[in-house]
């Protein structure tokens, strides 16, 4: 590998990590990799390097090493009520937001903090406050599948519906992070997920809301191969015919080859015969000789 010499002006990646950045680690990243790429010993670095360096930080920043975390951001993520109701009752900020715009209403329904997330909200918390990427509370807690924390939301005036186009809606993100199947040991889990979907959409939620690139949350539930929220969402009244980027459920889940997923989506009235960009039907993307090519090869007489 060639060396590079190291700039005085350039700083160490060492220096960089104990430094408190005004920037996300990501741009600190991205700018590293227009300049020469160093190591503390003033070695050549991979970008990749630089990538898992980022993710790592990131993940780090997420939980209490951003610069503009506050006290009352780190109360409400480690459910610390106590110590949130004195911060309130001394005038701390209840809507301080981090560069990101994550609030401590955000932390405290990512982590399932109902109780933190009720006094946030007597004291003024805006339900619907939304990141720089349009995640609102709700969505927080809907991907985690915090189904008390999703009734208390929904109950102070927290939208259903996520900001247009953006994949981050509460039903995408309730859809998206559900389970593959629901058994004994992460029955709480999966029944949570459930239970958001359902209270999401008695409260106005659109069950075929489409989101860019992502479609609708049915598309989401399929492509992670959530059966049990592809159920509950085509019960719902979920179209089986939704498609994202010129693909059809149908699609997604013969290139799975998940049998499960195509079964109950030709019960919902799936059509077996649509083509996508490339002009190929589902069974055309079924793995040769699997349940998956039969049942769809049998679908309304299909030849395969």
């Amino acid at each position: 590998m060639v060396k590079i010499k190291l700039k005085p002006a350039l700083p160490t990646l060492n220096a960089l990590n104990n430094v408190g950045w005004k920037v996300t680690t990501k741009s600190v990243a991205a700018s590293l990799l227009g300049q020469q790429k160093v190591s503390s010993r003033g070695e050549a670095i991979e970008d990749w390097w630089l990538e898992d360096w980022a993710t790592a930080s990131e993940e780090k920043e997420k939980k209490n090493s951003e610069s503009d975390w506050s006290p009352v951001h780190d109360a409400a993520f480690n459910g610390r009520l106590l110590g949130l109701q004195k911060l309130l009752s001394q005038g701390a900020p209840v809507n301080l937001a981090t560069l990101d715009r994550v609030s401590p209403l955000h932390g405290a329904c990512q982590q399932g903090h109902t109780e933190c997330a009720r006094l946030l909200i007597q004291n003024g918390a805006y339900v619907n406050s939304a990141t720089v990427d349009g995640t609102t509370p709700l969505s927080e807690a809907c991907a985690r599948g915090h189904k008390t924390c999703v009734s208390l939301l929904l109950q102070h005036g927290a939208t259903p519906l996520g900001p247009a186009g953006h994949f981050c809606s509460p039903l995408h993100r309730a859809a998206a992070e559900g389970l593959h199947k629901v058994d004994v040991d992460e029955c709480d889990v999966g029944a949570g997920h459930l239970e958001c979907v359902v209270a999401l959409v008695e409260h106005g939620a659109d069950v075929d809301q489409h989101a860019e690139h992502s479609g609708t949350p049915l598309c989401a539930a399929v492509a992670n191969q959530h059966l049990s929220t592809a159920r509950k969402l085509l019960q719902l009244r979920a179209s089986a015919n939704s498609s994202v980027d010129g693909e059809s459920l149908l699609h997604t889940a013969a290139r799975l080859s998940n049998p499960e997923l195509v079964s109950v989506l030709l019960d919902h009235g799936a059509d077996g015969s649509a083509r996508n960009l490339q002009g190929r039907r589902p069974v055309d993307l079924a793995p040769p000789n699997s349940l998956v090519q039969r049942m769809l090869g049998a679908s309304r007489g299909i030849r395969t």
